[in-house]
């Protein structure tokens, strides 16, 4: 994402290094367009929040 809007405001790609790129990293399908089948790693699991009441 970051690619593409550094890339649409002209500006030259920036290597990111968070944990995020990592997990990103490790997916094996997911491309984030198409393909949205994307792993967590060592089960974690999505958050979730629940509206009280």
């Amino acid at each position: 994402m970051s690619d593409n809007t550094r890339q649409a405001l002209g500006l030259t790609k920036v290597k990111v290094n968070n944990i995020q790129t990592k997990i990103n990293d490790m997916q094996t399908n997911w491309n984030g367009y198409n393909n949205v089948n994307y792993v967590l790693p060592n089960d974690a699991q999505v958050y979730i929040p629940v509206n009280k009441v």
